[in-house]
């Protein structure tokens, strides 16, 4: 394999999304971050006990979670930082956009609404700019915004289960 090929590649797909994906390598933890994204903040013990899972194990899935920029470990005062008995964990910024970028890739939308990525004026309320700016070398570029008022929804929310 050419390992510039694969360079000159990946140097256009931002390294913070490769992480990001990196990051979410096991079911446990695509399980531990839906939960977060179902219940928006969790302690460590809540956590734990939701997944019956032993302290070592959901510690380092929360390690990596937020080591991937994923969620973020917080605390109501800098002392209890470390403590996982007065801290929580709940999504980051890149989480939540994370989930919005796959659910707007997943579900189609609406039958009358234009598509995701659109050029239609602003008359039309659902002006994207496009992912793949051609001025930049990354896909989608720092130049990416995405409008609010994108299928006319407010934010996604995780789906809860069926007959739950």
């Amino acid at each position: 394999m050419d390992l510039e090929v694969v360079d000159t590649y990946l140097n256009k797909i931002p390294v913070q999304a490769r992480e990001l994906v990196q990051n979410l390598n096991t079911n446990e933890k695509w399980a531990v971050y839906a939960a977060l994204l179902q219940n928006e903040r969790m302690s460590f013990s809540e956590l734990r006990d939701l997944f019956d899972m032993n302290p070592s194990q959901i510690d380092r899935i929360l390690k990596s979670l937020v080591a991937g920029g994923i969620i973020y470990k917080r605390a109501k005062r800098l002392k209890d930082a470390d403590d996982n008995a007065r801290s929580y964990y709940e999504l980051s910024m890149l989480g939540q956009h994370f989930y919005n970028a796959m659910f707007d890739l997943v579900i189609p939308p609406k039958r009358n609404a234009p598509p995701a990525y659109s050029t239609r004026s602003p008359e039309h309320r659902q002006v994207v700019t496009s992912p793949m700016n051609p001025a930049s070398h990354v896909l989608g570029g720092s130049q990416h915004s995405r409008s609010s008022a994108i299928r006319g929804a407010a934010k996604p929310r995780l789906p809860t289960a069926v007959g739950a």
